[in-house]
């Protein structure tokens, strides 16, 4: 069985290049890379588009979102607040 490289793998590596990029500006530092991103969000001016709560979303909505949840903090740690 053999695979062919995809448009979808070519855009996939695009992605991982500029995120390694990204990491490198940042000296692969989280605490400096959050800091950045917190500081461009203090200077956006746009809308906003609010968070949905979890009540609002559908039961397979939430389902999949607990199932995202359990991938993004694996160590049960609790997720990032936001601001609500």
């Amino acid at each position: 069985m053999s695979e062919e490289w995809t448009d979808a793998d070519d855009a996939i590596e695009e992605i991982r290049e500029i995120r390694r990029q990204i990491w490198a500006r940042f000296d692969n530092d989280p605490e400096k890379l959050m800091a950045h991103y917190i500081e461009r969000d203090k200077q956006y001016v746009g809308p906003r588009i609010a968070p949905r709560r979890r009540e609002q979303l559908s039961e397979s909505s939430r389902d999949a979102a607990d199932e995202q949840d359990m991938v993004a903090f694996p160590n049960g740690g609790d997720p990032p607040a936001t601001g609500e």
